[in-house]
């Protein structure tokens, strides 16, 4: 029927591949991302972007995306992960959108219930027989989602972009990091301010995730090609201001080009101590560096609710609070 039909065999292996190195990439740009299926992730961008940038950075990032992987894709975002989910389904295939948290009802009222995630067969034979056809008319009726006990009201909220479920990242990380790309910059004492920017960013997520790296990565990259790069292995207890000296002592040293400009920083870390992975912190700083991780765990608290610019170094021009939304996306 077809003699010029040209079949395409699939290559499950470089699926895979692209999965994986897509996954490293959006880890240094979103470091809490969790992965939902081989080719979708979910990213929190609690405390990290603001509100009203939420839409260029998810449009920078999928532009970046198919820049460096020549995939299309599309982003959604929104309180509820689910109802991030959803839209990026709505808006392919190259979308990007978020939704705000009073829209989403009025958004979502006439889309139909069978395409929801986490709507099955079973669920969706029972609402048919109630003429159940779409979400607006299904979170009129929550007691037929109820009666399917826990698993029915979780997917009520989740309809309903209530559900205040965290982004989960996979338990056993390897690594977690940060980049920046920006417009080249000669003046090394921007250079160090952004050094400082990133490196409470990534503390920022580091701490949240209760992890206590001892290997750490840094990297920049010159106009013309040039780049520097080197890792060092340090067992201490980790701390934000530990991770800032550190940060700016390494850049300075891989700095070996200071008549060119500087247009990409990246700092990572990985090798987690852990139950798995002893080690022994120095004695000499540890009393010191025990203050410092406890004063993370204080300033975690107001950065998740007022993002983590809410408190700044001296550095970087000072501090000031924001009133942040949480945002996932999808």
């Amino acid at each position: 029927m077809c003699p010029n039909l040209i079949v395409i065999p699939s290559d499950h292996l470089f699926y895979q591949e692209l999965s994986v190195k897509l996954k490293r990439f959006l880890e240094l740009k979103i470091p809490i991302i969790e992965q939902y299926s081989i080719d979708e992730w979910f990213g929190d961008l609690n405390g990290l972007v603001k509100d009203e940038d939420t839409l260029e950075f998810i449009t920078e990032l999928r532009d970046e995306i198919l820049k460096e992987f020549d995939l299309p894709i599309t982003i959604a975002a929104s309180e509820s992960k689910w109802i991030a989910k959803l839209m990026t389904d709505k808006i392919k295939p190259y979308g990007a959108f978020v939704l705000e948290r009073g829209e989403v009802d009025e958004m979502t009222r006439g889309y139909d219930v069978n395409d929801f995630p986490g709507v099955g067969r079973a669920i969706s034979k029972k609402l048919d027989t109630h003429k159940i056809k779409t979400l607006g008319e299904l979170r009129e009726y929550p007691n037929i989602l109820y009666a399917y006990g826990k698993t029915g009201r979780v997917l009520y909220h989740r309809i309903r972009g209530t559900d205040k479920e965290r982004v989960i990242p996979y338990s056993q990380r390897r690594g977690i990091g940060i980049s920046r790309n920006f417009k080249a910059i000669l003046d090394r004492g921007e250079i160090y301010r952004r050094v400082v920017i990133l490196a409470r960013y990534l503390s920022y997520t580091i701490t949240k995730l209760s992890l206590n790296p001892t290997t750490f990565y840094f990297k920049i990259r010159y106009e013309y090609g040039a780049k520097a790069s080197q890792s060092i292995t340090i067992n201490r207890l980790f701390n934000e201001n530990f991770l800032i000296a550190l940060a700016k002592n390494m850049i300075h040293k891989l700095d070996n080009h200071i008549n060119y400009k500087i247009h990409y920083i990246a700092i990572s870390s990985s090798n987690f101590a852990d139950s798995d992975n002893r080690k022994t912190f120095s004695i000499l700083e540890y009393e010191r560096d025990l203050k410092f991780a406890a004063l993370n765990q204080k300033l975690i608290k107001i950065r998740d609710k007022y993002g983590v610019d809410a408190i700044r170094y001296g550095s970087e021009g000072g501090g000031y609070l924001i009133n942040q939304q949480v945002k996932k996306i999808s």
